[in-house]
């Protein structure tokens, strides 16, 4: 058993597709209207919150979604329990009549860490608001702000759809509302023209607002109905083949999988340790879990691979080559044996 090359696939479990929907603003009706569907399809979501308005009433200038109430820390808390994830949604969402009014370092940077003293952990994915007009002022920002990994923009095409290779600062999202026939929405893209072949292999990311039987406003909400029409869509045409991830999951993935530098031990002809070192890698991404491809030189028997966790299940992959998913961290060791 010869190792010839170790290769981190774009996905994890070598994916077919990757799918994560955003509820923006973090209202409670997504906890009660959403939650549950996404438990049901076993698809994780993340809520994208005004820090500043943590479980109060909405009350944003401007805004046709005011008096709604943002979810508190203890919802927050029980979502992140459950494998979804919070992302930050600005201090305030302020409105855009004047970008040059914005206190940029209160939206950004002070929201950070008040939403990081909610949830007794970091939110890392800033989602940009009204990203159209403000996208590379914010992208600045959260760029040279400590903590943040990523940020999301809305497509003003709605064209976009993340490739593995995704720039972290420039994650697309797709509107997904009761509305399916809204303004730059793409029919392939849409609930009723969903064509899965144009998203293999990628990154898709819907977003949407509030999840109400009675949806107040029909091109950005959607009713629980249309909501779990989408992830039936998704489970039809992919199955288990389709990574169903919250963002920060996806996002910790592509920067492992970014920085990782694997080496081969050949020690025996039975017997090789793979080593594995992430320089460069984030501070604030300490562990994680990647999925490799292994191609071998020559036939072999059984191949048992163990890691820092113990066994690692090993899946033939074609012909003299395996795949498995392990977790990972700086200087990780996966020792494979053979039973030929």
């Amino acid at each position: 058993m010869r190792i010839t090359s170790v290769e981190v696939v774009p996905w994890k479990d070598d994916a077919s597709f990757v799918y994560s929907v955003v509820f923006d603003e973090g209202t409670v009706d997504c906890l009660a209207n959403a939650f549950p569907l996404g438990k049901q399809y076993d698809i994780p979501g993340d809520v994208a919150v005004v820090a500043g308005q943590l479980g109060e009433k909405r009350h944003v200038e401007r805004s046709s979604l005011n008096d709604y109430f943002h979810m508190g820390p203890e919802h927050l808390k029980f979502l992140l329990s459950q494998g979804w994830s919070v992302s930050n949604h600005s201090y305030s969402h302020p409105p855009l009549r004047d970008p040059s009014s914005i206190d940029y370092e209160q939206e950004i940077v002070e929201s950070y860490h008040v939403l990081e003293r909610a949830l007794g952990q970091p939110a890392p994915v800033f989602s940009s608001w009204n990203s159209f007009e403000v996208y590379d002022t914010v992208r600045a920002w959260v760029e040279r702000t400590p903590g943040y990994l990523a940020l999301t923009r809305a497509s003003n095409d709605a064209e976009h759809i993340n490739e593995p290779d995704f720039d972290p600062f420039s994650i697309w999202r797709n509107r997904l509302s009761e509305d399916d026939e809204i303004e730059f929405l793409p029919p392939w893209l849409s609930r009723a023209g969903f064509e899965p072949a144009r998203v293999h292999g990628k990154w898709l990311v819907d977003v949407t607002h509030l999840v109400m039987y009675k949806t107040p406003q029909g091109h950005k909400c959607i009713s629980p109905y249309a909501l779990e029409g989408r992830f039936d869509q998704m489970r039809t045409h992919f199955g288990d083949s389709m990574w169903a991830a919250n963002p920060d999951d996806v996002v910790r993935y592509r920067y492992l999988r970014r920085h990782c530098l694997p080496t081969i031990e050949q020690e025996s002809d039975s017997r090789a340790t793979i080593t594995l070192r992430f320089p460069e890698l984030p501070p604030q991404i300490e562990e994680g879990e990647l999925t490799f491809l292994v191609s071998l030189a020559d036939d072999h028997g059984p191949v048992k691979a163990s890691g820092p966790n113990g066994t690692i299940d090993v899946v033939l992959a074609g012909e003299r080559r395996l795949r498995f998913t392990s977790r990972v961290s700086d200087e990780t060791q996966i020792l494979l044996t053979s039973g030929s």
